[in-house]
């Protein structure tokens, strides 16, 4: 039974349709009509479309303290003008936020039609991720939200370096020939700046005027302030090949720094060889790339899976720390299309 004097009681348990919606009401004032997944089932957000016709984004992280810690980081960004999404409010574990469109980064990259445009929109992403930052360095300290560092200590490094030569073994396919103790020393990073996890561009939404909105905040800290431009070109819908990233990248950052970022770059996307792997076993084979670009999932197609391969190849090849890697990239990619392969 239910508390009458209670505005937020309700009998539907949390995480249910019925519980999202009764506290949507009591934030937004309005009923909701209709619930979407943008990312698919499973997903910890989802699209509501409200009786006056417009659309918010109603997220439920792991537990009620992680989902006010991403709303205290958006709303201290959002006022400080980065662009995120803005906070509607956030009660009893669930986050109302505005809805930055259904056009993913992913998707307008494979609708833009010219190079120059693609450029356009690559830029667009990477200074959408530095104004995050310039606008968390302005906030007072006492101001901002107490963040946690990600990635810190050798452990974390040495593993994040295992992962892909642990995959080698279940591919079938050599390990790659790399200084994995060098490695993951230079994977390692002080907590300094405000950084992003999972940057993909599956998480970023294209603007009317070709701005670029960056969403889903959840994994969030302090370490080298460019590990999410990292996470961004290691992505399988990034599109530009290895030396326009690298000259795209030289344009804002010293060689040390864009150097750093490339290493990561490989690592992320050697991981994502394994979630591949995994999925491939999960769920079969992708008949082409639009399900996977459209629910932000690990590609099986090989049309998708070897050009990334190649293009992470190449950046590979760039860095004798990553050399190893190169050669590495084109068998994994390999041995995937032969998993996917009919019989």
């Amino acid at each position: 039974m239910t508390d009458a004097r209670d505005p937020l009681a309700t009998p539907h348990p949390p995480g249910s349709i019925g519980w999202v919606k009764h506290l949507t009401r009591y934030m937004t004032g309005r009923a909701v009509e209709a619930m979407s997944a943008p990312g698919g089932r499973g997903r910890q957000s989802a699209r509501l479309a409200l009786e006056d016709g417009t659309t918010v984004i109603a997220t439920r992280r792991s537990s009620p303290e992680r989902t006010a810690a991403e709303a205290a980081l958006l709303s201290v960004l959002s006022d400080a003008g980065a662009p995120v999404p803005r906070v509607i409010g956030c009660l009893s574990g669930l986050l109302l936020q505005s809805d930055a469109g259904r056009n993913r980064l992913s998707h307008a990259f494979s609708t833009a039609g010219s190079d120059e445009d693609i450029r356009t929109l690559a830029v667009a992403a990477i200074e959408a991720l530095d104004a995050c930052r310039a606008a968390f360095d302005v906030v007072p300290e006492a101001g901002r939200p107490k963040l946690a560092g990600l990635g810190q200590g050798l452990r974390w490094a040495e593993a994040y370096v295992a992962r892909p030569v642990f995959l080698s073994g279940d591919l079938g396919i050599a390990p790659p020939d790399i200084d994995a103790d060098a490695l993951a020393e230079a994977l390692a990073h002080p907590p300094e700046r405000l950084t992003r996890w999972n940057a993909r561009t599956g998480r970023a939404a294209v603007q009317p005027d070709g701005s670029v909105i960056w969403h889903g905040w959840d994994l969030t800290g302090l370490r080298g302030g460019v590990e999410d431009l990292a996470f961004l070109v290691a992505d399988e819908w990034w599109p530009l090949d290895g030396a326009a990233t690298e000259t795209i990248l030289s344009d804002r950052m010293s060689e040390i720094r864009q150097r750093f970022v490339l290493r990561i770059a490989v690592l992320i996307a050697a991981n994502r060889m394994a979630d591949r792997l995994e999925r491939l076993r999960t769920d079969g084979l992708d008949e082409d790339d639009a399900q996977a670009r459209r629910l932000d999932l690990p590609a099986t197609a090989p049309s998708v899976v070897i050009p990334h391969a190649t293009r992470l190849s190449e950046i590979a090849a760039g860095d004798q720390l990553t050399l190893g890697f190169a050669a590495w990239f084109r068998a994994a990619a390999d041995r995937l299309a032969e998993l996917s392969a009919p019989g």
